[in-house]
């Protein structure tokens, strides 16, 4: 690394723009803190927990922590463009413009992600029971809770506060969340062993979330029934949930296998996101697919 910047210093000339340079610490410093405290208490719960749990439930606890394989990844690549996109409108002053980008990450996100997180919390047991021994089934109910968890990520909260150059608001949304959220944490694993636990990282998921919001909200100077698009979200949901109750019968009725949980969760996912293209909240426009249908419509007909 010493190699390479003395290399740098001698093939390049460095100007330093002091004023460029305390507007980057005065954005990337909040936001490193932020990233801190996020760690620090997503990761509360299973440190309090060595204490109070036996080595049998602490790793029943710890199975349950399990990422939904895609969704951070898709996740992240919308964030990323997204983010860019707010940027920019900020900088030329269209406060509604970052708003309304803003809605349309959220439709995004949530129309990709939410029949899959109820599918997989759904069939929490038979995951479960795939990747690991039977004595682990007992975890199959907190990976249910922490994979709902999942559809409030979603939201994206902080990503205005990002791209508006209001990272000190993130810093303050994740210290007043840590101030509130860890005591209670530790009074309920103290309290309540591993039920106390999954609570607790609940809590700490959702309040800093619920705390970046009310501050996207008075940074924008947007009212909150103006500041989600309540109404895709509610068809989002609507469609999601109808289409979770015949698998919920089935399951419970017939206690089908996993081959046949699997074909089920991939006709529900699909029937979901047809049925979001039709009403134009996917991901992808319906115009874009559209094209590529007719496409390939066009080709098989010659």
């Amino acid at each position: 690394m010493l190699g390479i910047i003395c290399y740098a210093m001698h093939q390049c000339r460095f100007l330093v723009d002091f004023t460029k340079m305390k507007k980057q610490l005065a954005y990337s410093i909040p936001f490193g803190m932020t990233v801190g405290l996020q760690l620090f208490s997503n990761y509360f719960d299973k440190i309090a927990s060595i204490r109070f749990l036996d080595s049998a439930e602490y790793a029943i606890y710890g199975v349950a922590f399990m990422s939904i394989p895609g969704i951070s990844q898709i996740y992240d690549s919308l964030c990323q463009v997204n983010m860019v996109n707010m940027t920019r409108s900020y900088q030329r002053g269209s406060m509604s413009g970052v708003v309304s980008l803003y809605k349309d990450f959220v439709i995004k996100t949530l129309s990709f992600s939410t029949p899959i997180i109820l599918a997989v919390s759904l069939y929490s047991e038979e995951i479960i029971g795939l990747l690991y021994p039977a004595s682990y089934a007992a975890a199959a109910k907190f990976f249910r809770i922490y994979s709902l968890t999942f559809l409030i990520g979603m939201l994206g909260a902080g990503t205005i506060l990002r791209s508006i150059n209001k990272t000190r608001h993130s810093f303050l949304s994740f210290l007043i969340a840590c101030m509130i959220g860890l005591p209670i944490a530790y009074y309920l694993i103290s309290r309540y062993g591993i039920n106390g636990a999954i609570i607790g990282a609940v809590i700490n998921i959702v309040l800093p979330r619920i705390t970046q919001i009310c501050f996207e909200v008075h940074d924008t100077g947007v009212p909150l029934f103006s500041y989600l698009p309540w109404k895709q979200m509610g068809m989002i949901f609507l469609i999601a949930l109808i289409g979770l109750i015949p698998m919920l019968i089935i399951k419970g009725f017939l206690h089908p296998g996993l081959l046949w949980c699997i074909f089920m969760s991939g006709i529900y996912v699909l029937g979901a996101y047809h049925f979001y293209v039709r009403n134009d909240i996917f991901t992808v426009d319906r115009a874009f697919i559209m094209k590529y249908v007719n496409r390939i419509v066009k080709k098989k007909k010659a």
